[in-house]
């Protein structure tokens, strides 16, 4: 062991564990201290990471409550927020196209029955715009279809450039407790969307790695999932 160490580490010992009365040298100090700020550094981190984690989680959830109320709202034939029409549809509707903001999306009453949420439709039909905070936002639609080749069974407005699942809507209407998806076309109207599943997938800016995703099948059942569980 070096001179220096042992000088250290024989120092340490008598002072603190053979109960001498001498106090730090500045170079323990220097070292103690560096020691304190490693240590303290690393739990910030770590902790800063869990918030972050259990931040992305309670969005996804937020986003699969709110498509919960949806249907059920959707199948109760509640009155529109505007009053007057009944036996209407509701939805939720989600934009990753550019420059969308990625940090909101919108539960909707589909009043006109087409159904669908398009940034043209009366406001009358915006229920409520869920805003998205702690830099988490919606960071890609994906589609499921089991009857398509393998390489394109899953598909998805950002990783594959696909525009066609930019703008999504997930509608429900009495008596169907199965979702209708919608995506907006070149004209301005909605096309139904075929597929198995979307998957509405969550991220924090900065972290390309930790994700969360919702995912509601085309038999109106909804979850969440984390990780490589989003993707099949």
């Amino acid at each position: 062991m070096p001179k220096k160490i042992e000088k250290f580490t024989q120092g340490f010992v008598r002072r603190f564990l053979l109960g001498g009365s001498d106090g730090f040298t500045l170079a323990e100090l220097v070292v103690t201290v560096g020691i304190m700020t490693v240590v303290s550094s690393l739990i910030l981190y770590e902790n800063s990471k869990f918030n972050s984690s259990i931040l992305l989680t309670n969005l996804a959830y937020e986003a699969a409550l709110v498509t919960r109320q949806a249907q059920v709202f959707g199948l109760s034939s509640r009155v529109a927020p505007s009053g007057g029409a009944t036996n209407i549809g509701y939805g939720v509707y989600f934009d990753v196209s550019s420059p969308a903001p990625q940090t909101q999306f919108i539960f909707f009453a589909d009043t006109n029955n087409a159904p669908g949420y398009k940034d043209s439709f009366q406001p009358e039909e915006i229920v409520n715009i869920i805003g998205i905070t702690n830099r988490n936002y919606v960071s890609d639609i994906c589609r499921y279809i089991s009857t398509d080749p393998p390489l394109t069974r899953f598909k998805c407005a950002i990783a594959n450039a696909d525009d066609t699942l930019e703008k999504v809507s997930i509608a429900f209407l009495r008596p169907e407790p199965e979702p209708t998806f919608k995506y907006e076309s070149s004209v301005p109207s909605y096309n139904t969307l075929v597929a198995d599943y979307l998957v509405i997938f969550f991220r924090t800016f900065g972290n390309a790695i930790d994700k969360r995703c919702l995912v509601v099948t085309n038999a109106g059942q909804i979850s969440v999932k984390s990780q490589d569980a989003c993707i099949p």
